[in-house]
């Protein structure tokens, strides 16, 4: 704690009579001002306490996010997405717990597909928020529902023929990836945006590369299966 201390100066006046021969009594001095009370100072502020250190380690994922997902029953998979600077750019579990999922978010899946099969549910973070996520089989398609947790759609995406690429897009992927063999292709619709994305088995692993509708590449991700250890008390 610092203590600020205040220095007070007071000034005194002094009046002085000079007589010039003169033997009868001067007028009387005027009186001496009083000195003005100096301020009081302020209150010292209370000792701030500050946070211990975060253990060192090679970074965190939102705990808070973490322990909520742990604790959905049915979990199938967790994701971590990296950015090229290892940021965690993403964080998303798979599981089988309906009763996880908002009743807001599974009445849009279910009016977006009607009569669809519900298949699974996911929950996600990223830099935009909290997102949930039901799967679907729609007329022998694999499709997916995205919304934050009132029911406000963010996208959809569904499997789409192989044969329905583009060329722009069959270019740039044997260009980028000449062995790969396309394994599946997506649809995302974003609002009025619409997004392609290829999956492709290329020397043993999995990438998949996102387009936008005019056919440029926007991302490139590389899959690698990973074990997650998560410590218990």
């Amino acid at each position: 704690m610092m203590r600020v201390g205040w220095l007070s100066l007071s000034l005194f006046t002094a009046t002085v009579t000079i007589s010039a021969g003169c033997d009868r009594a001067g007028p009387p001095p005027p009186p001496v001002p009083a000195c003005p009370e100096p301020p009081a100072p302020p209150a010292c502020p209370p000792a701030v306490e500050c946070p211990p250190p975060p253990p060192r380690g090679l970074g965190s994922v939102d705990r808070g996010f973490l322990d909520l997902s742990l604790a959905t029953k049915k979990i199938d998979s967790i994701e971590l997405a990296l950015g090229l600077d290892g940021s965690i750019t993403k964080l998303a579990i798979e599981h089988g717990d309906a009763e996880a999922i908002p009743a807001a978010v599974r009445a849009l899946a279910e009016a977006t597909f009607p009569g669809a099969k519900i298949e699974g549910f996911e929950r996600e973070l990223d830099a935009s928020g909290e997102l949930f996520e039901v799967e679907l089989k729609v007329k022998g398609k694999e499709c997916e529902v995205s919304a934050r947790a009132d029911g406000t759609l963010v996208y959809t995406e569904c499997d789409a023929p192989v044969k329905e690429l583009s060329a722009p897009i069959l270019d740039v992927v044997k260009k980028l990836l000449p062995d790969g063999k396309i394994r599946g292709v997506k649809t995302i619709t974003r609002g009025e945006a619409v997004e392609t994305e290829v999956e492709v088995d290329f020397q043993g692993e999995e990438r998949e590369l996102v387009f936008n509708a005019a056919g440029e590449l926007v991302r490139q991700v590389r899959k690698i299966e990973a074990e997650l250890e998560i410590a218990v008390p």
